[in-house]
Formats: structure tokens, C-alpha cells, sequence
């Protein structure tokens, strides 16, 4: 009878400890298939981000602050088909500032500044001005490899390339857009549009 016993709880004991063991594995699997399609979503987003390259623009994002080789009066001139005489640089703290007399002979104040940057960050910023329902605007530029991520309410473009660390910063519309209608503003985020892509083209290698 004891012998019988005895077997019964060796039995039980087996028995319980195979089912801890199952459980164990079966949340041990999920645990893992939730971290693969975790790792999984996250690669799918960096592919969606990212962009096959058709040129070098390291002479654009690789700047310091305050640099302003990246662009001058006559690039200005030469994106907006405008005579050099209509553009006067404006000096502003690390700034490259510009007034500039449209063919309306309306004034338009663009300021251009680089900011530095990380790779991860700029991947964080597309991601978020790609957002479905986002009021943030991204767009392809000219050159098919690089984002032109427009924010509406503070009223500037950035050119965004997760191949550099840096980035251009165009203030298209400042203190004078109170001023402005609405029309008139939009067209003036369409000029810093045409200047970004001017840039591009000129910097690419």
C-alpha cells in the first residue's frame, strides 16, 4: 500500500512539473515571436524611411553652425530666376538670412541654417512628418533621395537625408507673414521648395 502511495505522488510530481515546464516554454515563445515582430515592425519603418541615394550631398550636410558656404545671393538668383540685384544678404546671428525683392516687387525674408543632427533623429523627425493624419507635410525632392518635411504652423522646411548627420533648416516665412494672405504665404513655401531643390542639385556629387 505505501509502495502504491509512494508511486501516486511520484506520479503527480512528474506530471505537474512537465506542465510548469510547457508553460514556461509556451510564454518563453511568445515572449520571443512578440520581440521578432516587435524587431520586425521596427526594420519595416527604417526600409519605408529610407531612400536609395543618387548622389554625395556631404558639402550640404556636413557643415558646422553658423556656416553659410552652402548657399549664397547668386544660388538664391539663380532657383527663383531673379536678378542677383533683387537679393541683399541680411546678417542675423547664425543665420543666412536674405531679403529678397520678388517680380511682384513684394519682399520676402528666407533664412537658411544648418542644425546638427543625428541619423536616428532624422529617421525619428520623417517618421513623424509622415505620420497618416498629421497636419506635417513630407515630400519627395527633386533628386527622388532626400525629404522636404514642411511644418505649416511655424512656417519652415527641412531637408532631411537619414544618410547624414545634419540638416537645413528654411524659415520661409517670418514676422512679414502677418501680413501676408494666405496665397501669398503659400507661394512663398513654394519658393523655399524650388530653393531646396535648387541646393540639392547644386551639392550633389
Amino acid at each position: 500500500m505505501k509502495n502504491i502511495f509512494a508511486y501516486c505522488i511520484v506520479v503527480l510530481f512528474v506530471a505537474c512539473d512537465s506542465s510548469q515546464k510547457k508553460s514556461v516554454d509556451t510564454t518563453s515563445e511568445k515572449k520571443e515571436s512578440k520581440e521578432i515582430t516587435t524587431e520586425a515592425k521596427s526594420n519595416d519603418s527604417k526600409d519605408d524611411i529610407s531612400l536609395s541615394q543618387h548622389g554625395d550631398y556631404s558639402t550640404l550636410f556636413k557643415l558646422q553652425k553658423g556656416d553659410c558656404s552652402f548657399v549664397n545671393a547668386k544660388d538664391i538668383a539663380t532657383a527663383l530666376d531673379l536678378p542677383e540685384g533683387n537679393i541683399d544678404e541680411v546678417i542675423k546671428y547664425n543665420r543666412c538670412s536674405y531679403e529678397i525683392t520678388l517680380a511682384d516687387n513684394s519682399k520676402w525674408i528666407v533664412s537658411l541654417q544648418w542644425h546638427p543632427f543625428s541619423k536616428d533623429d532624422i529617421t525619428r523627425e520623417i517618421e513623424n512628418y509622415k505620420e497618416e493624419g498629421s497636419p506635417l507635410t513630407a515630400i519627395l525632392s527633386d533628386t527622388k533621395d532626400t525629404y522636404l518635411c514642411i511644418h505649416p504652423f511655424n512656417r519652415f522646411l527641412m531637408i532631411f537625408n537619414n544618410n547624414y548627420d545634419g540638416t537645413i533648416q528654411i524659415q520661409y516665412c517670418e514676422t512679414e507673414c502677418k501680413k501676408l494672405s494666405k496665397e501669398q504665404q503659400e507661394a512663398r513655401k513654394q519658393l523655399a521648395i524650388t530653393l531646396s531643390n535648387y541646393l540639392l542639385q547644386k551639392h550633389k556629387k
